[in-house]
């Protein structure tokens, strides 16, 4: 059986030759993919800066899109649902439940929804600010005081 390698086509030769010339010996000008290129010498290198091990600049570039991304987002629910903006976020998030229970089912997105609330409660203690919390202990502390 053939080796499927020798019907690959090859490769062209280019060859240097100004007019009026003999032709010079002909030399392959193809670089290997896998060779990186010798910078060393090179005064400037115009290569790109790698920031991604930066974590300084690195995290203020995600922050800042994402805070622009929330920011647009804000004002075009504001823009589309002028005064109905909480109806509209109670939307979202009935709808994002509504695909936790089909996709993980009744009880799965019920203890779902507990943890996000208790990591909520704690995260808010840390803050200083335990407004759900309060709000929780108020729902189940006794009328009679």
């Amino acid at each position: 059986m053939a080796d499927d390698r020798s019907k690959a086509p090859r490769p062209k030769i280019v060859t240097e030759q100004t007019q009026g010339e003999a032709p010079q010996q002909a030399t392959p000008h193809l670089q290997a993919a896998s060779a990186p290129r010798d910078t060393s010498s090179d005064p400037v290198s115009h290569a790109p800066r790698d920031t991604s091990s930066d974590p300084v600049s690195h995290d203020a570039a995600q922050h800042g899109s994402f805070r622009q991304g929330v920011d647009a987002a804000r004002s075009w629910v504001s823009r589309t649902f002028p005064g109905n903006e909480n109806a509209f976020l109670g939307g979202v998030l009935g709808f994002l439940v509504a695909i936790l229970i089909f996709a993980i089912g009744f009880w799965r997105t019920l203890f779902v929804i507990v943890l996000v609330t208790v990591g909520v409660c704690v995260g808010q203690q840390m803050d200083g600010d335990p407004k759900l919390w309060n709000a929780v202990r108020k729902l189940f502390s006794s009328r009679d005081r």
